[in-house]
């Protein structure tokens, strides 16, 4: 009995001193990574009293058409064709972690997906990635690196829309693509009552083309085709406003090009080269207008000018006219403002937005029946029921111009239930 009573005292000696072993050993794995668990889940039911696309969202209006016409004419539906959409596919999950500060540099990344991923049947989506990316720097100098994927360096503001699409093709450009960028801050000071500071930003990024069909069998895309990457640029402005709130505003570009080796007029020859430009010029603001607490508002928004811009969700999803008659880029203008007033947001939980946009491609430049304008009105209300979960809803009213054969108009009435974690 003395034996077996001493051999479990040793094997608990050994067991403790295991575990005394191992726990700091896991605790070194996770103790010099941060990692934050987020996301949110949201579910979103629309309706529509005339056909969009592509449903879910509205990036523009589908083209009109009375009575049987619309069945003869290709791309044209019937006038006034209502559709409801239930989705719960913008719910995102996001890790976010945070290295500890060896030698000077400070290390940070962020992996988010959501689940507009291609291909799937609606109650069966599949997952796409939003971003992915390593951030470090040098905090003592405010010099940051940034290599994966992210947002777009060019037009960084988005109006605050409960639509999925928050104004793409309709006067919002800039989304996401892998990149490597350096991002530098400069303190300028103070001035008007408070600090001011200058930011500077490149980015070289990869250029999101076309796939095509070189002979009927040969695959290639245009933007890798392009043999270099696309650069972008941006210079910020931020100092004090009224009550000292800082006002950023900035101006940025892009440059780049696609690649096509044998275009749709003659897709058989292979030595037969052309290629186009993409390129833009944007400007971005963000004005608080604060008076007192219940006086609290923010106006934004961005304009753009440039050429070939469909991989930036402008020019209404149209960047090449490879049409026999014309083959260029598309050359489009546009912009947004929004107006957002946060007064009520502190006694009540209550956040009010309303805002407009237009994406105008240049008329001659647009193959066939394409379009030519697109542009949104939208008003919406946000309630914090609790501090997690949040319901909104907005009103929109879209209308969609074609070249030469009509338009389209939609209004669409939506609303969400969001819980953020």
């Amino acid at each position: 009995m003395k034996s077996i009573t001493a051999l479990c005292a040793c094997l608990c000696a050994v067991c403790a001193r295991a575990g005394e072993d191992a726990e700091p050993a896991a605790k070194g794995v996770f103790s010099s990574i941060q990692i934050e668990i987020g996301g949110r889940f949201k579910a979103d039911m629309s309706w529509d009293d005339s056909r969009t696309s592509p449903g879910n969202y509205v990036l523009w209006v589908n083209r009109e058409v009375a009575g049987p016409k619309a069945v003869a004419e290709a791309g044209a539906v019937s006038r006034n064709d209502d559709e409801f959409n239930l989705t719960a596919n913008e719910t995102r999950l996001w890790l976010n972690l945070k290295g500890p500060v060896l030698g000077g540099v400070s290390t940070a990344g962020r992996l988010e997906v959501d689940f507009f991923g291609a291909g799937a049947a609606e109650n069966k989506s599949h997952l796409m990635l939003r971003r992915a990316y390593i951030d470090f720097g040098w905090d003592e100098y405010d010099l940051r690196v940034l290599a994966g994927q992210h947002s777009d360096v060019i037009s960084p503001l988005v109006p605050t829309t409960i639509n999925y699409s928050v104004g793409w093709d309709i006067g919002n450009i800039g989304y996401r693509r892998p990149q490597f960028r350096v991002t530098k801050k400069f303190a300028l000071g103070e001035a008007f009552g408070g600090p001011c500071g200058l930011e500077l930003a490149g980015a070289l990024t990869r250029t999101i083309g076309e796939n095509y069909s070189l002979t009927g069998s040969t695959h290639t895309e245009s933007g890798e085709d392009s043999g270099f990457p696309t650069s972008q640029a941006r210079i910020g402005l931020t100092f004090p406003g009224i009550d000292r709130k800082p006002v950023t505003a900035g101006v940025s570009a892009h440059y780049g090009k696609e690649q096509y080796d044998g275009s749709s007029i003659a897709p058989s020859d292979l030595a037969h080269r052309r290629t186009f430009e993409s390129f833009s010029f944007n400007v971005d603001v963000r004005v608080p207008v604060y008076f007192s607490p219940w006086l609290d508002f923010t106006v934004s928004g961005e304009y753009f000018y440039g050429r070939n811009l469909d991989a930036y969700l402008g020019g209404i999803g149209q960047g090449v006219n490879l049409t026999p008659t014309r083959v260029s880029g598309i050359t489009s203008e546009g912009g947004w403002g929004q107006l957002s007033y946060q007064g009520l947001h502190r006694d009540t939980g209550l956040v009010f937005n309303s805002g407009a946009g237009v994406d105008n491609p240049h008329d001659g430049a647009v193959a066939g029946t394409g379009r030519t304008r697109n542009m949104f009105v939208f008003t919406n209300v946000f309630y914090d029921l609790t501090k997690q979960l949040q319901l909104g809803a907005e009103y929109g009213w879209y209308k969609t111009e074609y070249r030469r054969r009509g338009e389209g108009k939609a209004n669409r009435a939506q609303c969400a239930v969001i819980w953020n974690f």
